[in-house]
This record gives structure tokens, sequence and C-alpha cells, in this order.
């Protein structure tokens, strides 16, 4: 089984967004353009992943809703888990429970925290980065690979 870890994209500030608080910013240009690019390479690593857990919060929901465009992902499963202040053993447990490929999008500091956890290594996540991870039991998981826009 293999995960893709996912930043969301770059997003607009709350005053450039409009947004009341920072849980509602949205995604920039930029951002989007960030998403596809590296959802299209994951797809051209011919990456088939059935279900996408997301944040809930706005710009990780439209970062997995672009990358559920582009990889044909009908089932995005947005969870309080993947909020940053979360405890990242229990996407951890979520994640190993799968028995399918699954893509996994969050934010800073959670996604390095959660790659950590699992392969024991970091990752500088820049907006709209992934790192596939292969797990195959609890000792036997490895890098498969790593792409930032």
């Amino acid at each position: 089984m293999e995960v893709a870890i996912f930043r969301h994209g770059h997003s607009l500030s709350v005053s450039e967004s409009g947004a009341a608080v920072d849980f509602d910013r949205i995604l920039s240009e930029r951002g989007m353009d960030e998403v596809k690019k590296s959802a299209i390479n994951l797809k051209n690593e011919e990456f088939l992943p059935k279900i996408i857990f997301s944040s809930p919060i706005k710009r990780a929901v439209e970062t997995a809703k672009i990358i559920g465009d582009i990889l044909d992902i009908k089932d995005v499963v947005i969870t309080d888990v993947l909020k940053p202040s979360n405890d990242i053993n229990k996407i951890i447990d979520l994640i190993k429970s799968e028995d399918h490929n699954t893509v996994v999008v969050s934010h800073i500091p959670f996604v390095d925290d959660l790659l950590y956890g699992l392969s024991g290594t970091r990752f500088s996540f820049t907006t709209g980065s992934y790192v596939r991870v292969s797990i195959n039991g609890e000792k036997d998981v490895k890098i498969v690979s790593k792409y930032t826009p």
C-alpha cells in the first residue's frame, strides 16, 4: 500500500481572500497551478489511489478536490484528524487500516511530522508538494518519490 502526503497549495492571506479567519483562506491561482502540476505528476507516476483524506480547512479541501478531479477519485473524506494541531498517530492508524493507496492533504508542520512518523525521514514540504511512501508492514516503509512544483 502507498500513500501520497500532500501539503495544500499556496493560499491567499486572510485579507487578500476576504476570509474572516485563517480556516477559510482559499487557494491562490498559483496554488491551484501547483496542485494541478503535482497531481498530473502523480498520475504520470501511475499512482492509483482510491481515497483522499483531507483536513477540513478550506485550502486543503480545495487541494483535495483538484487532486480528485485529476486522478478521478470520487471518495474524498474530510476529517478533523488532519487538522495541524492533531496527533499524527491517529492518521497513521487510519492510513495503515486502509488496504489500498491513499492521498492525505494537510498542512505544515503536520505533513512533515506525518512523514517522519511513518518513515523516520523529513522533507521540506513547499506548497503543493508531495511525498509518496510505500508501506509494507511496520518496519518496511520507503520513500517512493518526492515532487515539488
